[in-house]
């Protein structure tokens, strides 16, 4: 195929074809220098020779300003912005009178949206979108500016416009129109944010969290009542787990619904943590019980409502031997296996132990368990896990 053109000098001797209506209706309104961006495209679009000359370079503005050149025209019509990256422009014919479509009658808030978006260009499939926010939702424009910003705020400026429709939908779904709907929506969602990255942040996390998890986080605090601090109190349960989670943390927070509600619940916690380290200690133990010890504890006092006095006693015994725990764990059973569940039933099966032969037929050494000094533990001593010490004389069971 045959091509001819200009050479780039005869280029610039041509002449570039404006339309009057542009001269008289458009260009008298329009800022100076928009006028200049729109007269230097069109120049291109007439002569191809001169396509990939440098807009900016030659009006000597910087790319932003050209962008809001071209978004004001597309505003009134005349062009639209096909692409961003690189931006592509297609200029379309000057219509006489003024134009009723979305683009002028929504000029106002096009040009909000542009504050909101920054280096951001709305295509104009993604303008009809935001214009059907007011026309079939009836959201105020100023809402829909608001909702923008807060979806460029959640998910930066690339955000897709299907993640503010479906945000647009539930506003409306909502209730939420005007803009002092708006500032109160985003108000409480930000609100939720802040907690949920709160228990994020205990599990370090950084990210922000994600809309199943919001949705968790505002179950707990609206509709079960729960208050930020009460819902981080369970969160080191669920962080000794290898993959923390909502849903994880959701159960243990059933839990303690279940148990009478959450106080209740910390409290027990509470007790079963400090009863745990008590248990260490008398063991002989270093360190801090981890949470299946933790778990075995609560086990022992919820479940099988044995006293911490015989708990505790067992953990004495236990101390000197290879695995004090391990050991403790397996006399507390058979405490439950004998159904002892007090101080003085406990002594007794611990004597009844004391007699019985080796497994590998010879006697055991029993000469710590029938000689043990008992131990008499004082009310102070158990106070802080929640305890009464009970006498012989006044354990009647």
């Amino acid at each position: 195929m045959i091509r001819c053109g200009f050479e780039q000098g005869a280029a610039l001797m041509g002449c570039t074809a404006v339309q009057n209506i542009f001269i008289l209706e458009y260009m008298p309104k329009a800022p100076e220098l928009y006028c200049k961006v729109y007269l230097f495209g069109l120049m291109q679009c007439g002569c191809r020779r001169l396509e990939n000359a440098d807009l900016c370079a030659s009006l000597g503005i910087d790319a932003a300003k050209a962008v809001e050149a071209f978004l004001y025209w597309q505003d009134m019509g005349l062009l639209r912005i096909v692409e961003q990256e690189p931006l592509s422009v297609e200029y379309l014919s000057v219509q006489a009178g003024p134009v009723t479509g979305g683009s002028r009658r929504y000029a106002p808030l096009v040009s909000a949206l542009r504050q909101v978006c920054g280096a951001r260009v709305l295509t104009p499939g993604e303008l009809s979108k935001i214009y059907d926010w007011i026309e079939v939702f009836g959201l105020e424009e100023a809402a829909a500016v608001m909702l923008v910003r807060r979806c460029m705020e959640l998910k930066g400026p690339s955000v897709k416009i299907q993640f503010m429709d479906r945000m647009a939908r539930e506003w409306a779904k909502d209730g939420v129109l005007t803009a002092a709907d708006a500032e109160q929506r985003i108000k409480l969602d930000t609100e939720l944010q802040g907690g949920a990255k709160a228990i994020l942040a205990r599990w370090r996390k950084g990210r922000m969290a994600t809309e199943d998890e919001l949705a968790l986080y505002k179950k707990w605090t609206e509709e079960w009542g729960m208050t930020l601090d009460e819902i981080l109190s369970a969160c080191p349960a669920v962080a000794s787990s290898d993959k923390p989670t909502f849903a994880y943390l959701n159960a243990i927070l059933e839990g303690m619904r279940r148990e009478g509600g959450v106080q209740e619940a910390m409290k027990s916690a509470a007790l079963t943590e400090e009863l745990a380290r008590e248990i260490y200690s008398r063991a002989g133990l270093r360190g801090a019980p981890g949470r299946r010890e933790k778990e075995a504890v609560s086990t022992w006092t919820a479940s099988w409502h044995i006293q911490p006095e015989a708990i505790l006693l067992s953990a004495e015994r236990s101390a000197g031997s290879s695995h004090p725990f391990d050991r403790t764990r397996r006399l507390v059973e058979q405490l439950h296996e004998k159904g002892a569940t007090t101080l003085k039933q406990a002594r007794k099966v611990m004597a009844e132990l004391d007699k019985q032969p080796a497994a590998e037929g010879k006697r055991q050494q029993s000469s710590y368990f029938m000689n043990y000094g008992q131990r008499k533990y004082s009310d102070e001593e158990l106070k802080s896990i929640g305890v009464t010490l009970l006498d012989d004389g006044e354990d009647k069971k």
